[in-house]
């Protein structure tokens, strides 16, 4: 984020950086989900989406918010570039894997593959 300009008071400077990061969550939920702590650990979710869309050679992957509640609630959507099911399910566990998840916070996801 940019520094603020002098003129700019702190609670502007919070709104604008709120605004283009987590616009898709009302202010009140926002300062508990963020006042709680590790995104990764307590609301894997929202840690995985921030995250997204995410796209390489073998798969794309976006996540659609279908519930704005604490915590919120994500449908993770993978479309497959390949035609082997099985390896494209590799591959997105390796992805999960590589953004510090846990097999039990990975099995938590709502993934659906396309």
């Amino acid at each position: 984020m940019a520094l603020a300009k002098p003129e700019e008071t702190s609670r502007e400077v919070f709104e604008q950086w709120r605004k283009n990061n987590y616009s898709h969550i009302p202010l009140d939920k926002f300062v508990y989900v963020t006042a709680v702590g590790n995104d990764k650990e307590n609301y894997t979710g929202f840690y995985v989406n921030k995250n997204t869309p995410y796209e390489d050679n073998i798969f794309k992957v976006t996540a659609q918010l279908v519930s704005n509640g604490i915590p919120p609630i994500y449908i993770f959507t993978v479309n497959s570039k390949i035609t082997d099911q099985n390896r494209l399910k590799q591959e997105v566990d390796v992805w999960l894997q590589s953004l510090d998840l846990t097999r039990e916070q990975i099995d938590e996801l709502d993934i659906r593959y396309q």
